[in-house]
């Protein structure tokens, strides 16, 4: 006698196989993280994973097919870029934006960092890339500069190009030194002589 269908008409879960350990699959994330971040990511693989967590190869990759999968959905978790704030004054917000320079990379942006150059041929690395860095910053700084121009301002003002260019350089050149750090009074400067121009600028 066959087993019949419910009535939504939707075949039931398969309960075949264990249930996946979600402290496991976030103490490997974790893991992979620290290690790509200390070693980079040519060190990650799955017996190295295996001995640092205790899992299964098996179970490693039952969850992702490649170590560049681990990493892109463990780093996808983490937030990098701050939101942007609005204040009366561009100078505060972009400080704001730009406050990571003022405290040491952290263990996701040095994986970012890690992950630069082989997001150039890995579409799954690159995607992490534009997912934590590359998209939120756009949007940030397009929040930043339609808050402090003109209303009516074109999207494709030359101004809004230009900043979108000399933040995210700014970013890469961060992660890619790693530093340096800089103290509150160095990053204002530092908004106020190679930022704050590229707003007021006149174009039209």
């Amino acid at each position: 006698m066959s087993t019949p269908w419910p009535p939504d008409g939707k075949r039931p879960p398969s309960r075949l196989g264990r249930p996946r350990d979600a402290h496991l699959t976030e103490r490997l994330k974790d893991q992979a993280l620290q290690l790509v971040a200390d070693q980079g990511l040519t060190a990650l693989n799955a017996d190295v994973l295996a001995a640092r967590t205790g899992a299964g190869k098996g179970g490693i990759y039952r969850r992702w097919d490649t170590m560049a999968a681990l990493v892109a959905d463990a780093l996808t978790e983490h937030h990098l870029i701050p939101d942007p704030t609005h204040s009366h004054a561009a100078v505060d917000d972009l400080c704001a934006l730009l406050e990571p320079f003022t405290v040491p990379l952290t263990t996701a942006e040095r994986v970012a960092s890690a992950i630069i150059g082989p997001a150039r041929s890995d579409t799954v690395l690159a995607g992490a890339v534009h997912a934590t860095v590359v998209d939120p910053l756009s949007t940030a700084v397009a929040s930043i500069m339609t808050a402090h121009t003109a209303p009516g301002t074109s999207g494709a003002d030359p101004r809004n190009r230009l900043m979108q260019t000399v933040v995210m350089a700014l970013w890469w050149d961060r992660y890619i030194s790693a530093g340096p750090v800089l103290d509150p009074g160095e990053l204002r400067h530092i908004v106020t002589q190679s930022l704050l121009p590229v707003l007021r600028h006149d174009h039209a």
